[in-house]
């Protein structure tokens, strides 16, 4: 932490805000799913988006409903049919949501 406990230094030397590592980690995490997704084989597929779905629908700080349209995306671009790939999105979002 830097001296006045409002954030701490990264490797450039900037100071980072609590807030603004929160969204660094929240891009980088929404980046990764999404390659996972996207990347995903047949046989496959739709658990990595259930998977993908419910670890970002943590982040109570994304809309549900714009995370859910990009998974679909993620997912129809690796072959899933899109009324599965909704379907499936859904479930993982209402788990994160409901805790479980």
């Amino acid at each position: 932490n830097d001296a006045n406990g409002e954030g701490w230094r990264n490797p450039t030397g900037r100071i980072v805000t609590p807030g603004e590592a929160t969204w660094a980690y929240i891009e980088a995490a929404l980046r990764a799913e999404l390659a996972v997704v996207e990347s995903a084989s047949p046989g496959t597929r739709n658990d990595l988006l259930n998977r993908a779905s419910y670890n970002l629908g943590r982040f109570p700080q994304l809309n549900r409903a714009a995370l859910g349209d990009v998974l679909v995306e993620a997912a129809v671009r690796a072959g899933l049919p899109e009324r599965e790939a909704r379907r499936t999105a859904r479930s993982g979002l209402t788990g994160a949501r409901d805790g479980g």
